[in-house]
């Protein structure tokens, strides 16, 4: 993980003040994976917030273009670190995903590095 850095863009809605939570890494499915699952889990490192704020939510997004300008999944959920896509993913096609952790304060992490796979 690494701690958030100026210039690092927040999911829509977060506020202007930086966040005190460590940028979330995917772990899975790996960076370039193919043949993933058309309905893939998507898993994040651990919820770390630097002081010690309990975690409200995870949000991830899933597209089919690398700046998310559209979105195929975009979804919220509590607090948790992993998101199972529970309506298949369009077959042998590229895909991204990103995510972002948001604290009890509603302020939010930095977007996960992005993730390519392949279904």
């Amino acid at each position: 993980m690494k701690e958030l850095q100026d210039g690092d863009t927040l999911p829509s809605g977060a506020g202007t003040a930086p966040a005190a939570i460590l940028t979330p890494e995917i772990t899975s499915p790996l960076d370039g994976a193919t043949g993933v699952s058309r309905t893939p889990t998507i898993t994040l490192s651990q919820y770390y917030s630097l002081y010690g704020k309990a975690q409200q939510a995870l949000r991830v997004q899933i597209s089919t273009v690398s700046d998310f300008s559209t979105t195929v999944v975009d979804v919220p959920l509590g607090a948790v670190n992993t998101y199972t896509q529970p309506i298949n993913l369009a077959e042998t096609t590229l895909h991204y995903t990103r995510a972002a952790y948001q604290d009890i304060d509603g302020v939010w992490s930095a977007w996960t590095p992005t993730v390519s796979f392949t279904t």
